[in-house]
C-alpha cells in the first residue's frame, strides 16, 4: 500500500495554531515542510529561526541525501538543466549541511 499523505503546506497552520505547538512539534512540522520540499527560508522566515538550524543528525541524513542525488544521473540532468524543483532541494541540503 503506498503512502497517501498529502504533503504538508507552508500555510496550513494558522498563527494561532503554531504558537500553540510545542518545541519539538514545531521542528517535527518544519523538518516535514523542508522534506516536502519547501525551502529552507521559507520556512525559516514562516516560523522563525530559534529551533530550526539543523543539528548532528540532520546534517548526516541530508549530506547522505546529496550524495545519493549526486549519484543519481537523471536528478543531476536535471539540476543541471535548471529544473526549479531540483535546485530548491539542493539549496534546502547545502543550507542544512552548512548550518
Amino acid at each position: 500500500m503506498t503512502n497517501t499523505t498529502p504533503a504538508p503546506q507552508l500555510g496550513s497552520y494558522s498563527d494561532a495554531q503554531i504558537n500553540a505547538l510545542t518545541p519539538a512539534q514545531k521542528t517535527e512540522y518544519k523538518r516535514s515542510l523542508l522534506a516536502a520540499g519547501h525551502s529552507y527560508d521559507a520556512v525559516e522566515a514562516r516560523f522563525g529561526r530559534s529551533d530550526t538550524t539543523p543539528q548532528g543528525k540532520e546534517k548526516a541524513e541530508a549530506q547522505s541525501e546529496k550524495t545519493a542525488l549526486m549519484k543519481d544521473k537523471g536528478w543531476v540532468r536535471k539540476y543541471m538543466d535548471g529544473d526549479v524543483e531540483a535546485r530548491r532541494k539542493m539549496a534546502t541540503l547545502d543550507r542544512v549541511i552548512s548550518a
